[in-house]
């Protein structure tokens, strides 16, 4: 089934993903300058507690989950209902 099939199946508009993935770069990126680690180096400071969990933590760590789901191909296309921009 193609793209359109699907939109017009299940009511939806299908999104590329090259978008998403450069606003979850650009706001990774502001993180890791920030805080002045890589990402890879604050879920290992999480892991350890040598870091509290803060809202913006946990924002930095679900906007880097996303970027790697999506790099990996999953979820390669954002869905919203047809009246939703993501």
């Amino acid at each position: 089934m193609d793209i359109k099939s699907i939109e017009s199946r299940y009511h939806l508009k299908v999104y590329p993903a090259a978008p998403k993935i450069q606003a979850l770069t650009n706001r990774i990126n502001t993180y890791e300058h920030r805080y002045k680690m890589s990402s890879r180096s604050m879920i290992r400071a999480l892991n350890k507690s040598t870091i509290n969990e803060t809202r913006e933590i946990c924002s930095w760590l679900h906007d880097y989950h996303d970027l790697l789901k999506l790099k990996n191909g999953k979820n390669g296309a954002i869905k919203t209902n047809m009246g939703g921009i993501r």
